[in-house]
């Protein structure tokens, strides 16, 4: 004990006497530890720690699967009979969104989530507040009851315990309140302001717009429940033909919905690029330790001499390591700490379910971890190749000018050429992300974004009940908005490009059998649309025609196709005039109207396909109906304007209230702003490992300096030499340069092969990017190259001003 206290005096004292040696190691390895600990922690709060649900692992998701054309929301005709005949669920709850308006001054719009009541029990959740619904109170049309998200009953109601039993105006209507959810339960993406019985209605009892939530019994497997699952599903398309032919269903484990592949992906590769930045700042620790090594092999030679044993002299250097390791590690922390912080209020992180990130036990053992890894991989061969000094010659030779002999310098030329080699594959994948991010945001979401404003409205069905009040209402606010000055039109879909749309219409041609759609995977999204939204949203009607005021209630149905869905099902004839028979009536995102009854729909026109959920996901099948044909409660105004659509957000709010006072306004947002936030993910990957290619390179530029300036100072007194014998300064500087030019040319022929080799893990998450992308790796080499290069000229530089007369007194 008392030997590793005078150890570390020792090493406290040594590190004090070199105040720039301790302060650039200490910098490098925070920004190693500190990158390496801060992505750890969004590793750990994503995929490593559970879901904030009771019993997560057990948390699954239903869905109902297409023979093709992929997955749909069940319907309730679907999820009646699963419940009611599964023996592989404990629960098994259904959840669907919904929109109310809160009385208020101004009136507040809020993101509902219509759900069964054993919704609550089935996520593992209880009320911080009062109770959750009963199955009794549902069934006997008690359902006006409303939990309160923790954020709404904080910010509107001030925190009041009494608000359990109230009564609030919700839609125009009295409704109680029976409980407040805990401040940390969420269940989708923004989460809920409040939750509501999700009723069925006779009607739409075929239509596919819920999302199942199971929790399987203990030692029961998904592919169990599906099994079963399946066998309920071919009773139901038995008894119910028209409802779709042998359904299938597909589970989903919860946490894989919250969270996709493709992103959990993109974090373990971000987590790989701090892993490799870390290993280049190791590399440029261990080569400052075998330079100051080099100027203390007197000392050692020294104390051998006097007796020490090499296993003493190793132990008293690698406690100087360690004390670095531990300065590191604590700095490293700190910058953590700060990183974190910034990532918390990121709403890219801010995902339902998903614990915070944040530096908790784990992630301080991560630390620790790091600290014995770096001193490790930095510490242990500096101090044992330091250790093997040769006695008598350190003693005769002061200061010996070729002091570490050839194999460190071998040693050092392998640190610096795997700098190189880890640097250019971090420079390679992040030159991948970014053109995959420019690719990204190059890609036409559908129409014009620029000039766009737009924003939700709910028309409350109890004061806009009746068809004619809701078309009323559309076409005063329309005018009213499209007499606003700088406003060249104003229009309504029931949704948006990148919004997400409703999937689940089923669709097909006359002469088709009415049970084969499902098989044929004939599933379209569809919207409500005013006559004149093509135009204002920017997206030409490639044949045809688009809406008329001529299409009204009284005329034929009429209906406008993308080109995926003329493509797929209708390329072999012009589908101009032909009809499709749609077997339930479209609905819009929020609330379902409509009778199940199939109906003819004549096809008037053919659109461009738009992104209607992600710029890199493919188009869907789209169905456009006019909303003169087809009235909807829910919808989104669009406007178009000749300067800055933010600029007339007030001037909409006050047209809106002009004609309503209590009906709210939501989800405002320009176009523009819409599709960089979908681009969000993407941004913030490609910056982060674009910080972390910064710093890989400017630690690689280091290391390269490092090594040639340490290399021309051990050859002084030979460049003095070869200058007093008439060498010219430039095959000095030439001499110096062929030696960095090997060094850089190894490490980037054999960092192009490892970039390629890894970017080939990266195909899932790249985007019209081949991993070979020849611009991304030439432009990684040329870049480091041209760095590498730099960093070496310098000392060669400086090498060619050495005095003749000078150098051959050195030492």
């Amino acid at each position: 004990m008392s030997t590793a206290i005078q150890d570390f005096r020792y090493a406290l004292r040594m590190l004090r006497k070199s105040p720039t040696f301790t302060a650039v190691a200490v910098l490098i390895l925070a920004l190693g530890i500190g990158s390496s600990v801060t992505i750890f922690s969004v590793v750990n709060a994503i995929i490593l720690q559970p879901l904030r649900y009771g019993d997560p692992e057990r948390l699954v998701t239903v869905w109902s699967q297409l023979v093709k054309g992929g997955t749909t929301n069940p319907s309730p005709r679907y999820y009646l009979e699963w419940q009611r005949e599964s023996k592989t669920f404990d629960q098994l709850a259904a959840t669907a969104r919904a929109s109310l308006d809160m009385a208020g001054d101004p009136p507040i719009g809020l993101e509902a989530a219509k759900v069964t009541p054993n919704f609550f029990d089935a996520v593992g959740v209880r009320p911080a507040l009062g109770r959750t619904f009963t199955g009794q109170e549902i069934q006997s049309g008690s359902d006006h009851l409303a939990i309160l998200s923790h954020q709404l009953w904080r910010n509107h109601f001030g925190s009041d315990p009494r608000i359990i039993g109230q009564t609030i105006k919700l839609n125009s209507e009295p409704w109680t309140v029976i409980g407040v959810m805990p401040a940390d339960f969420a269940f989708f993406r923004g989460g809920h302001d409040a939750w509501i019985p999700l009723v069925f209605k006779p009607e739409a009892m075929d239509q596919h717009y819920l999302l199942l939530v199971g929790h399987l019994k203990s030692g029961e497997t998904s592919e169990r429940a599906k099994a079963e699952l399946d066998a309920i599903s071919a009773k139901v398309s038995e008894q119910f033909p028209e409802s779709g032919k042998n359904w299938g269903n597909r589970i989903i484990p919860l946490r894989d919905l919250l969270l996709s592949a493709s992103a959990r992906r993109m974090v373990l590769i971000l987590f790989g690029a701090v892993g490799l930045l870390l290993l280049i700042a190791c590399a440029n620790m261990a080569n400052l330790l075998f330079a100051r090594g080099a100027g203390r092999q007197k000392e050692i030679a020294v104390r051998l001499s006097l007796g020490a044993r090499r296993s003493r002299i190793v132990q008293q250097l690698l406690t100087e390591s360690v004390l670095l390791a531990l300065a590191g590690s604590v700095a490293g922390l700190w910058l953590a700490t700060f990183a974190v912080n910034y990532f918390r209020q990121l709403a890219i992180l801010q995902i339902p379910g998903i614990p915070a990130v944040r530096i908790d036990s784990a992630v301080l053992l991560f630390v620790a971890g790091t600290g014995i890894f770096t001193t490790a991989v930095f510490g242990v061969a500096p101090a044992w190749q330091i250790s093997q000094v040769n006695l008598l010659e350190s003693i005769k030779i002061a200061g010996s000018n070729m002091i570490g002999g050839q194999r460190q310098i071998r040693l050092r030329n392998v640190l610096v050429a795997g700098e190189l080699v880890l640097s250019l594959v971090l420079l390679a994948t992040s030159g991948l992300l970014v053109r995959s991010f420019l690719r990204a945001a190059h890609t036409n979401p559908g129409g014009e974004p620029k000039g766009l404003l737009t924003m939700s409205v709910v028309l409350p069905a109890q004061r806009y009940n009746t068809d004619q009040a809701v078309q009323n209402f559309y076409d005063q606010v329309l005018a009213r908005l499209r007499a606003i000055p700088g406003v060249k039109s104003a229009d309504t879909a029931t949704t948006l490009p990148l919004n997400g749309w409703l999937f689940g219409t089923p669709f097909r041609r006359p002469g088709q059998p009415a049970s084969d759609w499902q098989s044929s995977g004939q599933i379209a999204n569809t919207q409500c649309i005013s006559e004149g939204y093509f135009q204002t949203l920017g997206l030409p009607v490639v044949r045809g025609r688009a809406f008329q005021s001529t299409d009204t209630a009284s005329s034929k149905p009429v209906v406008i196709v993308n080109e995926k869905l003329v493509k797929r099902y209708l390329r072999n004839e012009d589908p101009i005039g032909k009809q499709l028979l749609i077997r339930a009536a479209p609905v819009s995102k929020r609330v379902i109207t409509g009778s199940p009854a199939e109906t003819a729909w004549e096809i008037v026109g053919i659109v461009p396909d738009v992104k209607d959920s992600d710029l890199e996901e493919p188009s869907s099948l789209d169905l456009y109906f006019p909303s003169s044909q087809i009235a909807v409660h829910s919808t989104y105004l669009l406007l178009r304007t000749d300067g800055d659509p933010a600029a007339l957000t007030s001037a909409a709010r006050q047209v809106i209230a002009s004609l309503d006072k209590d009906l709210p306004v939501s989800d405002i947002a320009t176009m523009e702003q819409r599709v960089s936030e979908s681009l969000a993910g993407r941004r913030f990957a490609t910056n982060l490992l674009g910080s972390f290619s910064t710093i890989a390179l400017i630690l690689a530029a280091a290391g390269v300096y490092g090594l040639f300036s340490y290399s021309v100072a051990q050859r002084t007194k030979e460049i003095g030499l070869r200058m007093v014998l008439g060498a010219k300064r430039s095959v000095i500087l030439g001499m110096v340069l062929r030696s960095a030019v090997v060094l850089v040319g190894i490490g980037i022929a054999i960092g192009l092969v490892a970039a390629l080799a890894c970017a080939r893990l990266m195909t899932s998450v790249l985007f019209e990017v081949k991993p070979g992308d020849p611009v991304a790796l030439v432009g990684a080499a040329v870049i480091l190259s041209a760095v590498g290069m730099l960093a070496s000229y310098i000392p060669a530089w400086r090498a060619t001003r050495v005095d003749p007369m000078v150098a051959l007194r050195y030492e």
